[in-house]
């Protein structure tokens, strides 16, 4: 890790004027943020007009890397025509501190937040939802 850390973190003050490698890779992600103007996420979870809801679970998943870890909360929805819709609802990511840390010591803390997370959708579900991690 000490490796990549020298050769990826560059200290420098506000005011000095970026590289030109360095300017060219942040032009290149502001573009690429541009993308997610265009990016829609339905966020009807539960109503289908063509259908009744049959059954709704919260499907809950966390995963770490030595670089970030993350989770996600998605629901799972059943209907009386047998179609099952899955959307997310909410997801967290966390970057790895520089220190190095376990694997599962990172799992631990991804675990933490989806915890959280489901907890903070559970309070605010109009029903208690059956959660599967």
């Amino acid at each position: 890790m000490e490796g990549f850390v020298s050769r990826h973190l560059q200290r420098a003050d506000w005011d000095v004027q970026l590289t030109k490698e360095h300017l060219k890779k942040w032009n290149t992600l502001i573009a690429g943020l541009e993308i997610l103007n265009h990016v829609r996420i339905p966020r009807c979870y539960f109503e289908n007009k063509s259908s009744k809801l049959k059954s709704a679970e919260l499907h809950c998943f966390s995963d770490a890397s030595e670089k970030a870890y993350a989770a996600a909360v998605n629901v799972r929805s059943t209907y009386d025509d047998e179609r099952v819709d899955v959307n997310l609802i909410v997801s967290k990511t966390r970057v790895a501190a520089l220190k190095e840390q376990s694997i599962p010591w990172l799992e631990l803390l991804g675990a933490t937040i989806l915890v959280r997370l489901a907890k903070t959708v559970q309070d605010v579900l109009p029903r208690k939802l059956e959660t599967v991690f």
